[in-house]
């Protein structure tokens, strides 16, 4: 507080502050993230690493508006603050951060409380803005305790009925033993779109039981993965933990993807819920109108193998890092060689626009260790057309027939082939 007489204007309460020291957490662990597409230095994607810079300016700006005692910096500093928890949960690895869901809106909360006492302040001083910043305030205020109670009910929510519920099923993970198998992969390991006793996996385990064989199967899907959250998973298994088989369940979106503004705008749009339960009708009415169809979507699929695009080379030279990881990853939890199965996209498979790719990715997973099971011929000569076996029309998922199909190839290649030991050539 300034002193009578003085003309220096008086420092903003220290209280001001908080929210840039709790968004230190998500700032830090940005700069010490990897991105899943590492661009830049190796390390960040040139999006990632804008967002990492823009979190420092942010604080920066915060910091300098306390110590040149300059409440407009301070609030403006706190707005920015406040927006940047809305993208923040764009990238996995940060909204994967322990408390990360209860820390953004404490950040805004905090920022609105901010705002407040700026505004209260302003209008006892008969500066301008008073109203607009108290206005600002308390609308962050209301919102957050609406999060909060959101957050809440997501915590209770029966499993099935949570968007983001992580895996299906939670398995005791260090139970897993020499006579186990482990699949990782995305919705498709998870069973999107069927009952999750007849997710592939499921079946597996059945015929496995079947046959006398007393294996246990786990299933560790996580709803839009991909080859980086994949090591994550097996990663998160005990090392003691090794199964008698782990299987990669590849689908052929794991490409990484060229980047557009169409792309990243659906991304943070979709991402809004994460971190920011009370705007999520608004997201999601912006990602539903910018989610293309399903042939839209397949046709996109096969535009990322085009190798003619001009980011094709660094993209592929990307997704065998992310496979040499993931197979290093997959040999440590396996007894014997990991197997990593190819799964088609649902079209008509007679004339198949991906089997240039398929073969590639093939080759790519046998160089890396994997014994590779390539489903596209069995799908081309058992089903003809994938279209008919989609879990609707515009979904390109898997039906429960087709999950049986699969189900039914790998108990055959796990009981019929010997294969060497997972660090054996």
């Amino acid at each position: 507080m300034s002193s009578p007489g003085s003309t220096q204007p008086a420092r903003p309460h220290l209280a001001q502050l908080i929210p840039g020291l709790i968004y230190l957490y998500p700032a830090v662990a940005g700069w010490l993230a990897t991105s899943e597409q590492p661009m830049v230095l190796g390390r960040w994607s040139a999006i990632f690493l804008g967002f990492n810079l823009w979190g420092i300016g942010v604080l920066a700006l915060l910091a300098l508006g306390w110590l040149k005692r300059s409440p407009g910096l301070v609030a403006a500093a706190q707005v920015l603050l406040a927006l940047t928890t809305i993208l923040l949960p764009v990238n996995n690895q940060l909204r994967e951060l322990p408390w990360i869901a209860v820390l953004l809106p404490t950040i805004r909360l905090t920022c609105g409380v901010a705002l407040l006492m700026g505004g209260f302040e302003a209008h006892r001083r008969l500066r301008r803005g008073g109203p607009l910043l108290a206005a600002a305030g308390g609308i962050l205020c209301v919102l957050s305790f609406v999060d909060y109670v959101l957050l809440a009910v997501l915590a209770v929510a029966p499993q099935d009925r949570q968007e983001d519920a992580g895996m299906r099923v939670e398995y005791a993970t260090e139970e897993i033993t020499a006579k186990d198998v482990i699949i990782v992969g995305d919705s498709f390991v998870w069973g999107q779109g069927v009952e999750p006793e007849q997710r592939f996996g499921d079946r597996l385990e059945a015929r496995l039981r079947r046959r006398a064989l007393n294996s246990r199967v786990y299933s560790l899907g996580l709803l839009g993965a991909g080859p980086t959250q994949y090591v994550q998973m097996l990663e998160q298994i005990p090392p003691e933990a090794r199964a008698d088989r782990v299987i990669v369940a590849y689908y052929m979106n794991d490409m990484p993807e060229p980047q557009s503004l169409r792309v990243k705008i659906k991304a943070i749009t979709s991402s809004f819920g994460l971190g920011f339960p009370s705007l999520r009708f608004v997201g999601d009415r912006i990602a539903r109108v910018l989610t293309a169809d399903v042939d839209e979507y397949h046709q996109w699929i096969v535009d990322c193998y085009r190798e003619d695009e001009p980011t094709f080379d660094a993209r592929w030279a990307l997704l065998e890092g992310q496979m040499q990881a993931l197979a290093k990853a997959a040999k440590s939890r396996s007894v014997r060689r990991p197997i990593l199965v190819i799964l088609p996209i649902m079209v008509g498979f007679a004339d198949y626009p991906l089997d240039e790719a398929h073969r590639r990715i093939a080759e790519l997973g046998q160089s890396l260790g994997f014994e590779t099971l390539e489903l596209l011929t069995r799908f081309r000569d058992d089903i003809g057309d994938g279209v008919q076996f989609r879990v609707s029309p515009d979904d390109n998922h898997f039906n429960a027939e087709i999950h049986d199909l699969v189900a039914q190839v790998l108990a055959d290649r796990l009981i019929t082939v010997e294969s060497t030991p997972a660090g054996l050539p």
